[in-house]
């Protein structure tokens, strides 16, 4: 869903008999505030979740009317089934062909990475919501421990003509480049980026929510890491000399978010 729709146009969608389909993704139904003070409490928060609202009241009368009118209920990622219990987890998927031969012709004669030790990224969309105050200050606490680079592509100060601190061309070589890539550490579940790292054999570390966990493969490849733990896990990472299971990642990837073998889930939801 791309826009709000009057309760009338629902209604008449219904009388002509067309299926009325939500697709809700993230801030459509969740308060960006709640994220905002959980990025600036998430030491609070991870030691006793507050029964905060979630969602704003435009955004509660949007679900109710969705919960009205609509045929199926999707959301994007598990923590929004909190918000709309009714609906069914629809998880991203990507076009892994186009992304892997995007992800070949990406190539830049100068390295963004200047040496040889093991290269960890991150290249937040949205830098608080994302946890990055919080990794770099782990990053600094973690030189002179351990041997790595690492880069925050928001610190390139690279001019990518949108608000994302590279371009998707600069992003793609910066996965060819890097050992490990970090997503975010605040709202509780693994984004495109995350996917997208482990498709180009990347070792991906995120912030995955304790009462999400139920809803990840046994096989999913992705290290998940609250800020408490952040340190532990990266000279964890950066210390093994165990390599990407490319099969294992694969195959997670196949069974989950390639659009082939979930659009069965789309495709019930017309019939």
């Amino acid at each position: 869903m791309t826009r709000k729709l009057r309760p009338m146009e629902l209604r008449i969608y219904k009388i002509l008999g067309k299926k009325v389909i939500f697709h809700f993704v993230g801030s459509d139904i969740r308060d960006p505030d709640f994220i905002r003070w959980k990025a600036n409490h998430i030491n609070d928060y991870l030691l006793d979740p507050p029964g905060r609202e979630k969602s704003k009241a435009w955004q509660k009368k949007l679900i109710a009317d969705a919960e009205k009118y609509a045929d199926q209920i999707f959301v994007s990622t598990p923590d929004l089934l909190e918000l709309c219990p009714s609906a069914q987890y629809f998880p991203l998927v990507l076009d892994d062909e186009k992304f892997l031969s995007e992800l070949k012709l990406a190539s830049n004669k100068d390295s963004f990475f200047k040496s040889d030790k093991v290269k960890i990224l991150h290249a937040p969309s949205n830098s608080e919501i994302k946890g990055s105050k919080h990794i770099d200050e782990t990053i600094e606490k973690l030189k002179g421990k351990i041997d790595f680079e690492y880069i925050n592509a928001k610190q390139l100060n690279l001019d990518s003509g949108t608000t994302y601190p590279v371009s998707r061309y600069q992003l793609f070589q910066l996965y060819q480049e890097a050992d490990i890539v970090i997503d975010q550490m605040i709202i509780g579940w693994y984004g495109a980026q995350s996917i997208e790292a482990v498709l180009s054999q990347c070792k991906v570390i995120c912030y995955i929510d304790e009462e999400l966990k139920s809803h990840l493969d046994k096989n999913c490849p992705i290290v998940s890491s609250d800020v408490n733990q952040l340190e532990e896990v990266i000279s964890s990472l950066v210390n093994s000399k165990q390599t990407i299971d490319e099969k294992t990642s694969n195959e997670w990837f196949i069974q989950h978010h390639k659009l082939e073998n979930i659009g069965s889930i789309l495709i019930e939801s017309l019939s």
